[in-house]
């Protein structure tokens, strides 16, 4: 074989794709990451709307049955 392996519309080709996979999986984390952070801030407002004088073990309690830690 007297090919390059580094060079070739293949490997190009190969290697952009996997450059736009790394990038929506970026985006992909990213978006996990806002939607978690907004159900936490949904879940305290909610919980302080309910009950307005819970103690911290309380409120972490609640917290965890809407799966928020």
């Amino acid at each position: 074989m007297t090919d390059d392996p580094d060079t070739g519309p293949d490997v190009t080709t190969l290697r952009a794709a996997i450059a736009k996979a790394d990038a929506l999986v970026a985006h992909y984390h990213q978006g996990i990451t806002l939607a978690q952070s907004l159900k936490r801030t949904l879940v305290l407002r909610l919980l302080h709307a309910q009950y307005p004088h819970l103690t911290v073990d309380e409120q972490q309690k609640l917290m965890r049955g809407y799966g928020v830690e």
